[in-house]
């Protein structure tokens, strides 16, 4: 196997899971949406989708409750509020709205724009947050990167999985497999 990760929001499910959000040097209008999409992703989630990130590094097992808050965003929230790839590092952001909103996480990565709810429309802004920071962890959809016939990867996959974490099932059916 070469690449196994997981997250909240799958690719290509035709759902948009989003917040509302509070940028760094940004005063919306009024009527402005600041409502982002936000996937909960584990480390590995854009080298197995094979999404290169354009500035910064991607999630690591570090990236974990009692760690310092971080976010990866999209090109599209990049452009927006920084004006390029490069320029949002380092700034921060915050769930919520409001003049009380502490902007309490880092932007630590930038990727590209990735086709989300449907391989025609174009990703809005994206916020990405590790899913070892999630305070309520739920369901997630994995995926996986494989040189194997996707026959032969099936114990491979289990392993991965357990690897992630070994509370999971490995008995889970895998339904989607591709080379």
């Amino acid at each position: 196997m070469t690449y196994a990760s997981s997250t909240t929001d799958p690719e290509l499910s035709g759902d948009t899971n989003g917040s509302s959000f509070t940028v760094q040097g940004y005063k919306p209008t009024e009527d402005e949406s600041m409502n982002f999409e936000e996937p909960w992703i584990m480390p590995d989630y854009f080298a197995t989708l094979r999404q290169p990130l354009l500035a910064g590094r991607e999630f690591t097992a570090a990236d974990a409750k009692g760690q310092p808050n971080v976010a990866i965003v999209n090109l599209s929230f990049a452009k927006r509020f920084y004006g390029s790839a490069q320029a949002a590092l380092g700034h921060s952001l915050a769930e919520g709205r409001g003049d009380g909103t502490k902007l309490d996480t880092t932007i630590v990565g930038v990727v590209g724009i990735i086709k989300h709810q449907d391989l025609r429309t174009e990703m809005r802004e994206a916020v990405y947050r590790p899913y070892l920071q999630e305070n309520h962890p739920g369901g997630v959809e994995v995926y996986v990167r494989t040189a194997q016939a996707p026959e032969a990867a099936k114990p491979s996959i289990r392993q991965a999985i357990h690897q992630l974490d070994p509370r999971w099932s490995s008995t889970a059916s895998t339904p989607w497999i591709n080379r």
